[in-house]
């Protein structure tokens, strides 16, 4: 597919990051991503049982995960709140 970058917050971070992603990513794999490359670095790890989820900023409903980006018809630099479950 094409790449496409999202702004994206992962719970407990201080601001958004810039990071690319392929438009055939899910949103579970989205989250994967994030969470890989700022968990334990700017943040605190999550604990392994956690389950994330994400949402569109300023939306309080998560997005399915198996939805992709490409079906989400997310733009360039929409802005991503990645956060646990529960």
């Amino acid at each position: 597919m094409a790449d496409i970058p999202l702004a994206v917050l992962l719970e407990g971070d201080y601001g958004y990051k810039v990071q690319v992603f392929d438009t055939g990513d899910t949103m579970a794999v989205l989250a994967e991503k994030v969470a890989e490359e700022v968990a334990g670095v700017l943040v605190a790890p999550f604990p392994p049982e956690a389950v994330l989820k994400v949402r569109v900023q300023g939306s309080d409903d998560p997005l399915p995960d198996e939805l992709t980006i490409a079906d989400a018809g997310f733009v360039e630099m929409e802005s991503l709140e990645i956060y646990r479950a529960g």
